[in-house]
């Protein structure tokens, strides 16, 4: 997971954000 984080930021940080929220709901 960290690594497809890493990659993301570099894709852009926008969606960064996006797959964080994503995470937090698959999360809750």
């Amino acid at each position: 997971m960290t690594d497809l984080r890493h990659y993301d930021v570099i894709v852009s940080p926008a969606i960064t954000e996006k797959s964080t929220m994503a995470s937090e709901q698959n999360k809750v």
